[in-house]
């Protein structure tokens, strides 16, 4: 959904690329890659086994099947972006090299705010647990809809940097034509370290925003679960429309380390509101 999201953002600025070119491409890759077995290196399936690793846990948490402490959720989805970054680089014969560099500036300089923000959506229900946050909503009430309202400003501002500085840390796809040098398995490896980042850190950000209900636990309710399922979904569409739009400034020479400078200003100013609050 986040890709597609951007996709669509990208046609709207008046790209020529359909919104839908990211499932046509993934499913172009496939059937080579299943007629031609034009697989990926060893690097690279290391580097997207760890990646989906990552964002397999931090889903997992976000979801109650595991500890929800920050101790876990934060470390993988940091696996999440490090193994998709490094089957980027790893790629053999890689197109867009310099792209590839540039998304991992981006996500350098874009991770301070992220955790910032990030700690500062948890610190809003004083718990560095995802279990503990929905617990906290479950009793007062969905993220924004509880008081005070410098409270729920500070949430809503923080959560806001943390979208745009996930924005900055998704891994790049491959993009370019499939070839000799560009095997479909490599572009597959990267569209799927690309879209388990961004569903493992919107599944992990709408906890703090929406609650939801622990798919572990017997008594599911399933009101708060769709709540949190349509939170998570608006913030993976978030994601993907900010990253193009990220993408759209800097071409117009807006450094993104400019950007990254102002998430965690926006992060810094939530945290003072939640704190305050």
């Amino acid at each position: 959904m986040a890709e597609l999201a951007g996709t669509a953002v990208l046609r709207f600025a008046g790209r020529a690329h359909p919104w839908f070119r990211p499932a046509r491409d993934v499913w172009r890759d496939l059937r080579r890659l299943v007629r031609r077995r034009d697989r990926a290196s060893a690097f690279e399936v290391a580097g997207t086994a760890a990646a989906l690793t990552g964002a397999g846990l931090a889903a997992a948490a976000a979801m109650g099947f595991l500890s929800g402490s920050a101790a876990l959720v934060y470390p993988a989805l940091v696996l999440a972006v490090v193994g998709g970054h490094l089957t980027a680089a790893l790629a053999p014969g890689a197109p867009r090299w310099d792209a590839a560099s540039r998304a991992r500036t981006d996500a350098i300089l874009a991770e301070p705010a992220f955790a910032l923000a990030l700690g500062a959506t948890l610190l809003r229900w004083g718990a560095f647990d995802l279990q503990a946050v929905r617990g906290a909503q479950q009793v007062l009430g969905p993220g924004l809809a509880v008081g005070p309202p410098a409270a729920a400003i500070g949430l809503l501002l923080a959560a806001g940097a943390a979208l745009v500085a996930g924005g900055l840390r998704i891994p790049p796809l491959r993009s370019g034509p499939v070839t000799r040098r560009r095997p479909a398995g490599s572009a597959v490896s990267a569209a799927l370290c690309r879209w388990g980042a961004a569903g493992a850190t919107a599944m992990v950000l709408a906890v703090p925003l929406a609650g939801g209900s622990s798919l572990a636990s017997g008594a599911v309710d399933p009101v708060a679960l769709l709540w949190w399922a349509a939170t998570a979904l608006a913030a993976a569409l978030g994601l993907g429309a900010i990253r193009a739009a990220v993408s759209m400034l800097v071409l117009r020479r807006v450094p993104a380390v400019a950007i990254a400078v102002g998430a965690l200003a926006l992060a810094a100013l939530g945290s003072g509101l939640v704190a305050l609050g």
